[in-house]
């Protein structure tokens, strides 16, 4: 990595970028003006509660861990017990349809190294330990779009390379590291919406169908389908094949 001027290191709000150099000026520039400048997201951390809150038994409230969930659904539930020691104000936060998403960042060796955010949709309102991370949307965002972003390869490229520094270890989706990931400006088109909306919704269903861990083909599917929303985002972002190659890492 060749030496850079202080100006190309570090953003407005004093974070290093120290892969920066790692790609072309016009690449990052593309990046760094095509997204939204205003803060969008936030995120918002489940609760902080040990095993004494965990039952076995069906209670009158689920509860989610984030070993819990993987991409694209809920695996499996564990439920409240002692609700009475909860400051409820607290807990009625999460009882509405979320996006929600691992707090621990994965580090993934192969093909090449990148982070894996694990993300879904919880249409039903769970409430969630701080193992989650939930996040509260601009009304202009729809959360389908939101979820499918954040699973996407641009994302995991982006935050390995630009929010985490390409670290290996302790990485964590805190609010901090939420609202460095770029959203591109043209987002607000409802058919650039649309798109993100549609594909989540087929790969649910496909997802949620009860033979899917066995099912080859319908596996095949998801990820032809998680193939449309990485196009789509690299789309928004109108990047290059050679761009698109850095991201895959096919640029070798």
């Amino acid at each position: 990595m060749g030496q850079g001027k202080k100006e190309e290191i570090f953003l407005e709000n004093s974070i290093a970028q120290v892969y920066r150099l790692k790609i072309s000026k016009a690449f990052w520039d593309k990046m760094q003006t095509g997204k939204i400048t205003e803060k969008l997201i936030a995120g918002k951390l489940g609760l902080a509660i040990g095993t004494d809150f965990f039952s076995d038994t069906e209670t009158g409230h689920k509860l989610l861990k984030g070993i819990d969930i993987g991409r694209w659904k809920i695996k499996s539930n564990r439920w409240l017990k002692n609700k009475q020691k909860l400051k409820w104000k607290q807990v009625e936060a999460f009882l509405k349809p979320k996006i929600i998403a691992q707090r621990l960042v994965a580090h993934i060796e192969n093909p090449v190294p990148h982070i894996k955010i694990t993300a879904c949709y919880d249409r039903e309102g769970i409430i969630m330990t701080n193992t989650l991370m939930s996040f509260e949307l601009d009304e202009r965002i729809f959360p389908e779009f939101w979820l499918a972003y954040l699973n996407s390869s641009f994302v995991s490229w982006y935050g390995y390379n630009f929010i985490y520094a390409r670290a290996i270890r302790g990485m964590d989706l805190y609010n901090f590291y939420i609202q460095q990931i770029p959203i591109p400006r043209n987002i607000f088109e409802q058919r650039v919406q649309d798109k993100f909306i549609k594909i989540v919704s087929d790969i649910e269903n496909i997802v949620s169908s009860s033979n899917y861990k066995t099912n080859i083909e319908k596996q095949t599917q998801v990820k032809e389908y998680e193939k449309q929303i990485d196009q789509t985002v690299y789309g928004l972002y109108d990047l290059t094949e050679d761009e698109i190659k850095i991201i895959e890492g096919k640029d070798a």
